[in-house]
């Protein structure tokens, strides 16, 4: 075991470990109810990642350390970069995982691969056409939290992440519809119908053609730039009157419902999905102050 791991620890107040690993509490910010601070020791060094978005010099600011005493004896050599990354981890699969607290076997299996991007680690992300077998685009997670987070292959154009998922909403007849990879890896993880939009931005009207069939579409509305991508949706005519606005009660998205309470995942998703709210109102329903009337809701 390394000595400095021992020693990070002895700053920091451990909730649990397994070995070279640990949740504690992170001191930069107020974290009294739940650990959100993964600390694990890797290839001479110790990764620190708070999940609330702690940057790792204001962790060890807070916890009275200094950056060398995240490198073993002789370990130099990645301390520049390590500490420009923005959360103080490249973006390899293994910390990918850890970031997104899904099983590295899981990720896995959706046929993520960890490889190098200029240089640096990134974990490519294949977008499968309907039948599986097929890779439409590829998309590469970059960084963890800093900007830009996912870039696309050169060439390649955007389609929904999951279509061999489709089938499964089908006999389901409904559909979670979030932004980005990693929400839609978490809902598969927890058995839930979903393809992913490709960023907030991302979304296309021909989309709505790949949606056929299923009789209740779902979007968590996470900010401002979620708003945006509503009310692009709410305006897709094939989509409207199966649209459904879901806000998750004080967590942002499911990525973090899923980090905060893992075991309830299914049960919280299925009552928003009772309380979520139609997105579409007709032309002829809407008075001319514009304001919404009764028994409809509009999008945003």
């Amino acid at each position: 075991m390394l000595a400095e791991f021992e020693h990070v620890l002895d700053n920091l107040k451990v909730d649990r470990r397994t070995g070279d690993k640990a949740m504690c509490f992170c001191p930069a910010h107020d974290d009294r109810k739940e650990a959100s601070l993964s600390v694990k020791a890797v290839s001479g060094k110790i990764l620190l990642h708070c999940f609330a978005g702690c940057p790792p010099e204001n962790i060890i600011a807070a916890a009275d350390l200094e950056w060398t005493d995240l490198f073993t004896e002789g370990g130099g050599g990645s301390n520049t970069s390590f500490k420009t990354t923005s959360t103080g981890q490249p973006a390899t699969l293994e910390n990918y995982a850890d970031y997104t607290m899904l099983p590295t076997a899981f990720l896995k299996e959706l046929g993520l691969k960890e490889y190098r991007h200029l240089g640096e680690p990134a974990v490519s992300m294949p977008y499968l056409d309907e039948s599986g077998t097929e890779v439409l685009l590829t998309r590469s997670r970059v960084s963890l939290t800093g900007k830009p987070k996912v870039k696309t292959r050169k060439g390649d154009k955007h389609r929904l992440y999951g279509l061999w998922k489709l089938e499964e909403a089908r006999k389901a007849g409904y559909l979670w519809l979030p932004e980005g990879e990693s929400d839609t890896q978490t809902l598969w993880f927890h058995e839930e119908p979903a393809v992913g939009i490709p960023g907030a931005n991302g979304w296309k009207a021909e989309w709505a053609s790949d949606l056929a069939g299923i009789e209740r579409i779902y979007f968590v509305l996470e900010d401002a730039a979620g708003e945006e991508c509503w009310r692009k949706l709410a305006a897709t005519p094939e989509l409207q009157e199966r649209l459904y606005r879901v806000e998750l009660e004080g967590i942002k998205d499911v990525s973090e419902l899923h980090k905060r309470d893992a075991e309830n995942v299914k049960e919280r998703l299925a009552k928003a999905r009772e309380s979520a709210r139609g997105g579409w109102i007709s032309p002829r329903a809407r008075p001319r102050n514009g304001r919404e009337r009764p028994g409809h809701h509009v999008g945003g």
